[in-house]
C-alpha cells in the first residue's frame, strides 16, 4: 500500500545487502517561486532523511510508524521564512479504525460468503465508538473497555467472539500495512453477561400447532422442518434447482460438506415446495424473522428461532432409525474422512435419500 504524503517511504536499495530495505522520511519540502510572478515555479525540493536499514518491508514501516509517533511531522508554529523557501507542512497519516475497515471490506468481500460478509457488517455498524481512533491508537485498555460495553448490553459469548474475530480481521490487516506492529485485540478477554440459549428440538405438540395454522410462517417453517435447510438457504434456493418431479432440491452453500447438496421432498411438504417455487414466501430472512416474531407472540405462544427447525429434522430423523450418516448428508454437515463407515454413506445416490426421508411421519402422526 502507498503511503499518503508526508508519511514517509520504504525504498529498496539495489544489491545484496542484509538489510535492503530503508526508512525514509522527508524532512524539509521547498517550494521555489519564480522571481517575477511569485507563482510557484515547480521545481521543488526535497530534504530526506534515512532513519535506518531493516530486514524486511512491514520492519521499515513499522519504523516509520514509531518515528511519527516519537517526531510530529509538522508544527503550527507560523513560520517566518521567505515566500522563496517555505516549508510544507507534512501531515502524519494513518488510517482511523473506520478506514482500514473500509480497506479490510474491499479487501476481503470477493472471498466472503455471504453470511460472513453479513456478520461483519453486522458488527462495524456496532463499532462506531472506536471509528475515529487512529488504528495506531487502539490500545489493549481502549478495546477490553470497548467489549466489555459490548457485553454489558446482554451479548451472548458467541456475538462477542464474531466482535472480537471482525476487530483483529481490521487490525489484522493494519498489521500487513505497517500500520500496527501487534493486534492488540488478542489480549482482549471475553465475559458475557447474557448465557447463550440453547437451540432445542420443536416438541411434536409445537409441530402440529404449526402445520395446522394459519400463520404466515407456517408453510415456511414445515419446509424448514422436514429438510434441515436454513432459512437463508430455503430464501436464496434458485427455482431452477428445485426438481418436484425428481423429488428433491440442490441446495446449500455454507460449508464445503453443505454446498451444492441433495435435499431430497418428503411428501408431506411436496406441494409447499411447488409453491415455493412458483411464488417464495419471503424474499429476505430479515423479513421472515420479523414476521416469526409476530407469529410467535400471537399464533405459537413460543420462543424459538429458524434454526430449531434444523434440530427437529434431525432429531425426527434419529426418531425414525435414519443412519446419522444420512442425515448429516442431507443437512450439510462434514463426516471425518477417517469415518470409513461413513464414507461409505456420503456416497448415497438421490434416489436412496428420497428413500430414507420418507420414514419420517407427518405431522399429524407425531
Amino acid at each position: 500500500m502507498k503511503n499518503a504524503n508526508g508519511d514517509g517511504t520504504v525504498i529498496k536499495l539495489s544489491g545484496k545487502r542484509r538489510k535492503p530495505y530503508a526508512a525514509v522520511i522527508t524532512v524539509e519540502c521547498i517550494q521555489y517561486f519564480d522571481d517575477v510572478t511569485k507563482e510557484p515555479s515547480g521545481r521543488d525540493k526535497q530534504k530526506r532523511k534515512y532513519i535506518g536499514y531493516y530486514t524486511t518491508r512491514p520492519q521499515a514501516q513499522s519504523a516509520l510508524i514509531e518515528y511519527r509517533k516519537k517526531h510530529p511531522a509538522y508544527t503550527d508554529e507560523p513560520s517566518n521564512e521567505e515566500p522563496s523557501q517555505i516549508k510544507e507542512k507534512q501531515p502524519v497519516f494513518v488510517p482511523t479504525f473506520e478506514q482500514m475497515w473500509n480497506i479490510s471490506y474491499k479487501l476481503h468481500k470477493p472471498q466472503w460468503a455471504h453470511e460472513t460478509e453479513r456478520n461483519h457488517l453486522k458488527c462495524q455498524r456496532k463499532c462506531e465508538s472506536i471509528y475515529k481512533y487512529r488504528i495506531d491508537e487502539l490500545s489493549y485498555e481502549i478495546l477490553q473497555k470497548f467489549i466489555n460495553d459490548y457485553a454489558n448490553t446482554g451479548k451472548t459469548i458467541g456475538m462477542l467472539r464474531l466482535m472480537k474475530n471482525h476487530i483483529s480481521l481490521v487490525c489484522n490487516d493494519a498489521i500487513k500495512s505497517g500500520f500496527l506492529v501487534s493486534n492488540p485485540i488478542s489480549l482482549v478477554s471475553l465475559k458475557a453477561t447474557k448465557e447463550t440459549k440453547e437451540k432445542d428440538a420443536l416438541s411434536s405438540d409445537m409441530i402440529r400447532l404449526i402445520a395446522n395454522s394459519n400463520a404466515k410462517t407456517a408453510n415456511t417453517l414445515m419446509i424448514l422442518i422436514y429438510t434441515g435447510m436454513r432459512i437463508n438457504e430455503l430464501i436464496k434456493i434458485k427455482p431452477e434447482d428445485i426438481h418436484p418431479e425428481l423429488e428433491y432440491m440442490v441446495s446449500g452453500e455454507k460449508t464445503e460438506a453443505g454446498r451444492e447438496r441433495i435435499i431430497p421432498i418428503h411428501p408431506y411438504i411436496m406441494p409447499l415446495i411447488k409453491q415455493w417455487k412458483e411464488k417464495p414466501d419471503f424474499r429476505s430472512d430479515s423479513t421472515f424473522d420479523h414476521y416469526l416474531q409476530l407469529d410467535l407472540e400471537n399464533v405459537y405462544h413460543a420462543d424459538f428461532s429458524s434454526h430449531y427447525c434444523r434440530h427437529t429434522f434431525a432429531s425426527m430423523c434419529d426418531d425414525a432409525e435414519i443412519t446419522i450418516y444420512t442425515t448429516k448428508k442431507i443437512i450439510g454437515h462434514a463426516i471425518p474422512k477417517s469415518d470409513v463407515t461413513g464414507s461409505v454413506y456420503t456416497h448415497k445416490n438421490p434416489e436412496k435419500l428420497i428413500e430414507e426421508i420418507k420414514k419420517l411421519p407427518c405431522p399429524n402422526d407425531l
